[in-house]
């Protein structure tokens, strides 16, 4: 292909993805950029005076991921800029990601779902918390922000026994300092902000359970890794690099440092896209580097009354074999109006409205 047609097919391509947006909020100064070198990519950045990059972070070093930030929106002629380098393949504005709340539901995070679901007589036989061989179980949970500290939360939090508080030193040398108790996709630094939503999905699957406190957890012991600031594609990715890179570790030192993460968790996506577009294959590629290394990931569909399979939706079109899709029901198992459905990509259903004691 001779570099007139090639910049021809190029710019189509890249006009294509700008406009291809529908009821999306684009981020426009933050590129996703996949690349098949990403320090030789990093070097041809530093020569490129026509973009004006203030932040280069590496999203996924598996998939070749990086996130580029300016002070101010990249132009269309900067998006050809750094598509024409040699080691980009492909340029797209990062996007905001939806959180899938229930604000109108009252009782939201009640307990009757429990009984529902007969969660008691599972008690009967475990609450939750260790593996056969006694190794913690470790759920990986990715929101905007959750309350680590709340009453009912603060014993099931994981906590990085390796890491020293404060002293700014990688101590595990998993690539994140002062990473206590998770991390924070957004601020790259292991605090959190406090947001309900989150700490209602950390309660559901872990509250502290038989302790005179709030609610029961369907899990009654189990540790909770909470990935906070997740508001975006991107750090959509790197909360899930982050579980990726805790469990490698886990295997590889035999447990003495990461985490077991068994299951992760995102209860947010975005309506009407599919997980097979460019923009969103490393959202979905991650489940599988995910699943390769033991972790199933959930993920809850649009909270509008959509066929999925006709409209899109992600994460519920990623068509991983790690990836469990779910919708809702009501308090006495009916599908529930206002949530997506789908033969092909939905999953699972599971509680999810109009709740009560």
């Amino acid at each position: 292909m001779n570099n007139v047609f090639r910049s021809i097919i190029t710019g189509f391509v890249l006009f294509l993805s700008v406009l291809n947006v529908s009821g999306q909020e684009l981020i426009k100064n933050r590129l996703i950029v996949k690349t098949n070198d990403i320090a030789k990519l990093r070097q041809e950045l530093g020569s490129n005076a026509r973009a004006a990059i203030s932040n280069f972070d590496v999203l996924s070093s598996d998939l070749g991921y990086i996130l580029l930030e300016s002070s101010t929106d990249f132009d269309l002629e900067e998006l050809k800029s750094i598509q024409a380098l040699k080691y980009a393949s492909f340029v797209y504005y990062d996007r905001k990601v939806q959180t899938r709340r229930n604000p109108n539901d009252p009782s939201f995070g009640m307990q009757s779902y429990l009984n529902l679901i007969n969660v008691p007589q599972v008690w009967e036989l475990t609450t939750g918390g260790k593996t056969n061989d006694g190794a913690d179980i470790v759920i990986a949970i990715l929101d905007s922000g959750m309350e680590i500290a709340h009453p009912d939360l603060k014993e099931n939090v994981f906590v990085n026994s390796i890491e020293v508080p404060g002293d700014f030193i990688d101590n595990d040398a998993n690539g994140y300092i002062d990473d206590i108790s998770g991390w924070n996709a957004s601020k790259n630094n292991g605090t959190h902000e406090i947001e309900n939503h989150g700490t209602w999905v950390c309660g559901i699957a872990g509250a502290v359970g038989n302790n005179d406190t709030g609610v029961s957890g369907v899990n009654w012991k189990v540790k909770i890794l909470p990935i906070s600031g997740v508001r975006n594609v991107a750090s959509v990715i790197k909360g899930y690099d982050y579980i990726l890179k805790m469990k490698r570790l886990y295997i590889q030192t035999d447990g003495k440092r990461g985490a077991n993460i068994l299951v992760s968790n995102y209860s947010g996506g975005l309506d009407s896209v599919f997980g097979d577009s460019p923009e969103y294959k490393p959202w979905c590629d991650m489940y599988n580097l995910l699943g390769a290394q033991g972790v199933l990931s959930f993920g809850s569909t649009t909270n509008t009354e959509t066929n999925i399979d006709v409209d899109g939706d992600m994460p519920s079109t990623c068509s991983s074999e790690f990836f469990i899709a779910v919708t809702s029901i009501d308090s006495v198992g009916v599908f529930s109006r206002g949530s997506g459905f789908g033969t092909t990509n939905i999953d699972f259903a599971a509680p999810g409205k109009t709740f009560s004691t």
